[in-house]
Parts: structure tokens; C-alpha cells; sequence
């Protein structure tokens, strides 16, 4: 799995591995797990009768990583069902203690997940050093320069980024932040840092979190869905499949801090938290660090499997989630439109020839991606209210090496969300779209335009096909 679970423009960063994402964020907050103190009792259950996910996230950690392989993939033997599952070790001279607790781990993933492994988990304990240095490979494959440019013309484009800060290094920056391992679906490998020889609390915390992306791999097989939708640009389906993906490992996660962990391992997992340098993040423009979140958060990934699993108070509805995938986000925001299989609507973009400019991206842009963009510089009422009136859309990047064109078609389920769309893109083109840029937002039944370009000569010529049909 060599892809984010976001897709590259439409708050899609681009074709990296989803598990570089930094083990920070909602930790901070995981003491509402712990009736307020990790002190004041031994475990707090996940109720089956709950109707909603307690009030608390886990770490956005680096879940589903990929890192480029060194050598070809180890083969792991089969699982006894009768026998408890080991891993195999990749490692020189492991410590017995370390193997033993990653073996404790495993076990208690199956328990909790209630899936047992099919395949030996394969576990590659490294140094700080070897981790940081497989991340900078992976990072240096992964950021091609080309589509980076591409990437940081549109998001300058859109006032997501300044003209002084370079997408590259945001990401760079970012991803290298805070590593605390990660799972490579290409080669089944969990990638384990354990310097001094054993995990902390909150590396336990992680290694339940990886262990669940490669149990469900090893069931569900969903690496190799993942990198096609990547490949043929489905990129709003692949944010959905990674928000099905990030929340069942979260909420696995968060099973086993409040009712797996001793109360000591809680408060050390609280503490280190709490020391966790978030810098990076908290300067980063809340389109890339909202995105990158979603996956995660109560009202993206994790709320989607919460709101299946207690429906049962157990997996089974998780499980056969794998079996029927949310293609959009939006089925992942909002499980009623799952459960209906409510599909996006079919939009088109009509041809849009500008001399000198090639199509560089076509995709949808997305639920998520729409109320991320939104949130950055419009009121959280706004962005809602704009994004959940989608009901499908495409976008297009016209890209001439050193300029990029957006152009963005919205179809709302009714009149109404186009009203909502064009109000919110009106509103964005006066305070974020730079006033430099050619920007046109034009709507008409339930659909909304828009177009942001270089220039007005090149802007109008995007225009030029649809001019009958919006009006200015």
C-alpha cells in the first residue's frame, strides 16, 4: 500500500504511504476514556448498548504504512488455529523480552478483534535511526517531483498554501514529525522501533493498531484494492476504503487502552502524549491537517466502524463492511447514505482545451475534501453545510509545467445544496482564492462551476464551452 488515504488534490496529498502519519493529535484527550483519570479506575468497557463512540479519539498514528522494500517479501508460515499465533522476527539478535511482549500484543489484537491471523505476522524490529531512515527513502520515492509541483500550484491556487511555503517540504516536515512505526502492505512487514530493547505504552498502543491492518489484510485483502484505486485515480473511494481501514484499527485501538491496559500502562500512554511535539502539525494549514485526520477522527473513520460495531458490540458488521466497501466518503460521513448504497451521481466535465496546458488530474474531489477546504478559511456551519449536499462531482488539473488550471463541476442532491455549494465558493473567492487568480464560481439547477486559473485569458478559455449553460 504505497498511497495516503486521501486522494492528491481534493485534500489528497498525494501518492504516499498511508502509515507516515505522525502518532500525535487526540491523545491528549484520551483521559475521557478513562472516566477522566487514568487513576481513578482499572478499565472503562466499550459498552455494547452504547449508541455513540465515547468522547475521545486515538493517536492519528502511522497506521498502514508502506516503506520501499529492500528485499523481496519474507514468506511466514501458516497460523495453527489450535496454537497461539508468534511473529516472525526480522531482527539481529531480538530481545526474548521484546519478542515476548510483541507476541502479547498479537494475541490480545486477535481478542479483541475477534479474527485470528492466517499467517504469521512478519515483524522487523529496528533502531530510531533505521526507522527515520526508511521513512526518508520512502519519502524521496514517494514525492515525485513532477506531481509535487503540480500539487503545490493548485494548493496555492486555492490560498490553501502560501506562495513562500513549498508542498514538498510541508510534507517532508510533517511526516517526519513523529513515527512511531508502521505496516507495509506491499511486504505484510510491521515496522517496530525499539532502540532500548523493549516498547513503551504508547508503542503498544501503535503495534495493536498495526497489528489490526495486517490481520484484516491477511482476511480481507485489501492492499492491492487499495493501490489500484490509487492507480486509476479513484481517489475519493480510496479515502473512503482508508477511512474503513484507519477506523477499524483505531477503534480496536481504543478497545484495548480502556479495557487491555493496566492503569499504569494508561497514565504512560496519557503522559507521552502529552510530550509528543505537534509543531508541524499545528502550523500546517487545516486542509492537509484535516484530511490527513479524517481517517481517524470521530466524525470520519473511526465514527463509521463505531457506529457499525455497536450495533452489535462486535465486529461482525465491521467484517462485512470489507465484504461491501463505502466508495465515497460521504457513505463514510454519513452511515444512512452506506447502508442505502447511495452512489455518486454521474458528472462529467466537458472538454477543456487550452493551448500550451495538458490534463494532469481528473477525480472526485469529495465530501471530505469540500468540507476540508471550507473549514480553512469559512465558518464550520458553512463548510457542513455546503459539503452535505453532495451528491457527486469531478474535478480536473490543467497543468502547462509551470501554471495550473482547477476546474471543479458539483452536482447537489437537490437546488438547494447547489444554492449552499455557490454560496460557499463565493464566499472562499473572497477570502482565501488569491486576488491574483482568475476565479469563476457559476451555478444552475443543482450544479455549480468553478474554475481558478493563471490568468484571464486562460480561465475564460476553460470557460468558454460552458458559457451558455452558467451564468456569471
Amino acid at each position: 500500500m504505497r498511497c495516503v488515504a486521501i486522494n492528491r488534490v481534493a485534500g489528497n496529498l498525494c501518492r504516499m504511504p498511508r502509515s507516515l502519519i505522525p502518532v500525535l493529535l487526540a491523545l491528549v484527550v484520551l483521559g475521557a476514556a478513562c472516566s477522566g483519570s487514568a487513576g481513578e479506575t482499572t478499565t472503562t468497557a466499550v459498552p455494547a448498548e452504547t449508541t455513540s463512540a465515547p468522547e475521545t479519539t486515538l493517536p492519528a498514528d502511522t497506521a498502514g504504512v508502506t516503506t520501499p522494500p529492500t528485499t523481496e517479501a519474507t514468506p511466514t508460515p501458516s497460523v495453527d488455529p489450535g496454537q497461539p499465533t508468534e511473529a516472525t522476527i526480522v531482527a539481529d539478535d531480538p530481545n526474548p523480552e521484546l519478542v515476548a511482549t510483541i507476541n502479547g500484543l498479537i494475541a490480545i489484537t486477535e481478542e479483541t478483534r475477534g479474527l485470528k491471523f492466517l499467517r504469521s505476522p512478519l515483524v522487523a524490529i529496528v533502531t530510531e535511526q533505521e526507522l527515520a531512515d526508511r521513512v526518508s527513502a520512502l519519502l524521496e520515492e514517494e514525492l515525485e517531483p513532477d506531481e509535487t509541483a503540480r500539487d503545490d500550484a493548485v494548493y496555492e491556487s486555492l490560498g490553501i498554501i502560501d506562495p513562500q511555503e513549498d508542498l514538498r517540504e510541508v510534507f517532508i516536515d510533517l511526516y517526519t514529525e513523529q513515527v512511531a512505526g508502521f505496516y507495509d502492505g506491499d511486504t505484510e512487514e510491521l515496522v517496530v522501533p525499539a532502540s532500548d530493547g523493549n516498547l513503551t505504552a504508547l508503542q503498544k498502543l501503535t503495534m495493536v493498531h498495526e497489528l489490526v491492518h495486517s490481520l484484516t489484510d491477511q482476511h480481507f485483502e485489501f492492499n492491492e484494492h487499495s493501490n489500484m484505486l490509487y492507480d486509476e485515480d479513484r481517489f475519493d473511494e480510496a479515502s473512503a476504503l482508508s477511512g474503513l481501514l484507519e477506523g477499524d484499527a483505531t477503534w480496536t485501538e481504543l478497545i484495548y487502552f480502556q479495557t487491555g491496559m493496566s492503569v499504569q500502562d494508561q497514565r504512560e500512554v496519557l503522559e507521552e502524549s502529552l510530550n509528543i511535539d505537534t509543531t508541524t502539525l499545528d502550523s500546517t494549514p487545516s486542509f492537509i491537517a484535516d484530511s490527513l485526520i479524517w481517517p481517524y477522527d470521530l466524525a470520519g473513520g473511526t465514527g463509521f466502524v463505531s457506529s457499525l460495531w455497536t450495533e452489535t458490540g462486535d465486529f461482525s458488521a465491521v467484517n462485512a463492511a470489507y465484504e461491501s466497501l463505502p466508495t465515497t466518503t460521504e457513505q463514510v460521513i454519513d452511515l444512512d447514505a452506506y447502508r442505502d448504497r447511495e452512489e455518486a451521481a454521474a458528472v462529467t466535465l466537458l472538454p477543456t482545451p487550452v493551448p500550451g496546458y495538458e490534463v494532469g488530474e481528473e477525480s472526485t474531489w469529495g465530501q471530505q475534501a469540500y468540507a476540508a477546504l471550507f473549514n480553512q478559511s469559512l465558518s464550520t456551519r458553512t463548510a457542513e453545510d455546503a459539503a452535505n449536499g453532495w451528491g457527486g462531482d469531478v474535478y480536473r488539473v490543467l497543468w502547462d509545467g509551470d501554471n495550473a488550471i482547477f476546474v471543479n463541476l458539483f452536482a447537489g442532491d437537490e437546488a438547494s445544496d447547489a444554492e449552499e455549494m455557490y454560496a460557499a465558493w463565493s464566499e472562499l473567492g473572497q477570502t482565501q482564492i488569491p486576488s491574483d487568480r482568475y476565479f469563476f464560481v457559476g451555478t444552475t439547477g443543482n450544479e455549480v462551476l468553478v474554475i481558478v486559473a493563471d490568468s484571464e485569458a486562460t480561465g475564460e478559455a476553460v470557460l468558454e464551452p460552458y458559457r451558455a449553460i452558467f451564468a456569471d
